[in-house]
């Protein structure tokens, strides 16, 4: 299988080499793709999609809006980001600002403005629906048999990530009132 990306006029940019399969077809326990492969393809295809994505859009950040120059580059780092189908960690540079107009802050990192959670909305969404129906671990383990996660998921993350959900849900209704 191959990952093709194109960019905004629809030319095709990169051609990937996702996934080879030598599938025998004898028997019915040949058919169709095993829960490995997919847990291996699911996880493959979006470590090449939000690579195309975080590489176009530090593209877009990487001049100045005001005068179009290119921007230095002052240090570099990594940021990981939990999704569904794995963790993956991305090149975070700092660039500094422009000298043509004034700015409270000398650098800035581009990519905090697109990631601004260490974890894909998705994968909360599953770990709190998951731990509202059963414990911490057995919705951990439901999603590890399933999904392409990090082994290195643990309770206490899926624990943390459920509280935050409903933390921020509790916030969303508002205080409660009087008439309920």
């Amino acid at each position: 299988l191959q990952l093709v990306m194109c960019n905004d006029q629809g030319d095709a940019e990169t051609v990937t080499d996702v996934i080879t399969l030598n599938k025998n077809h004898q028997r019915i326990e040949h058919l169709g793709l095993t829960l490995a492969e997919s847990k291996h393809l699911l996880s493959t295809l979006q470590r090449h999609l939000l690579q195309q994505q975080i590489t176009t859009f530090l593209d877009t950040r990487s001049t100045c809006r005001d005068c179009g120059m290119l921007l230095k580059l002052k240090a570099r780092a990594t940021r990981s980001f939990r999704t569904l189908f794995g963790t993956f960690q991305f090149d975070s540079p700092r660039l500094e600002h422009c000298d043509c107009t004034r700015r409270k802050t000398s650098s800035f990192r581009p990519l905090a403005a697109l990631l601004t959670a260490s974890v894909a909305p998705e994968l909360l969404y599953m770990e709190a629906k998951g731990s509202s129906l059963v414990s911490y671990r057995m919705s951990l383990d439901a999603l590890q048999d399933f999904l392409p996660l990090d082994l290195s998921l643990d309770v206490k993350t899926v624990r943390y990530d459920t509280l935050k959900v409903a933390k921020r849900l509790e916030a969303e209704l508002g205080d409660e009132q009087a008439g309920f």
